[in-house]
């Protein structure tokens, strides 16, 4: 569904409550116009989001309800293997199917780089936290 914007690019501020206190996301919203000026919705990339030690999908929550409408995100199980190979392996599988955007944070960034190492076609940007 395409909605009616302005033909310049849109900056904005969100602002978020996190574990560690109030955070900004500063973004520029721009993107492909139809010849009526709407804006033409593009297919959202998926985002593997890799839990750090201790840590589950919940401590996610704020991420994943300010990244709506920006990226599919996919929180990975990280309990089920006791290697960091291992855990590569079974974030894999709960991968997004095709390309995906990779975040891991903390333990999850380790997991993260073996993830590089053992299918690095399947990561197009990666983020360590």
């Amino acid at each position: 569904r395409a909605s009616k914007r302005a033909a310049q690019p849109r900056h904005g501020t969100s602002r978020g409550l996190g574990a560690s206190g109030v955070h900004e996301l500063h973004y520029l919203e721009s993107g492909r116009r139809d010849s009526a000026g709407y804006h033409l919705r593009m297919k959202l990339a998926n985002l593997l989001v890799l839990p750090g030690l201790l840590e589950d999908a919940d401590a996610f929550k704020e991420v994943v309800a300010g990244l709506a409408g920006v990226v599919n995100p996919v929180i990975a199980d990280m309990t089920r293997a006791d290697t960091i190979a291992g855990l590569a392996q079974d974030a894999l599988k709960q991968a997004p199917e095709g390309n995906f955007l990779l975040a891991g944070h903390s333990m999850g960034g380790y997991v993260a780089l073996e993830i590089l190492r053992q299918a690095p076609e399947r990561v197009s940007k990666l983020a360590l936290l």
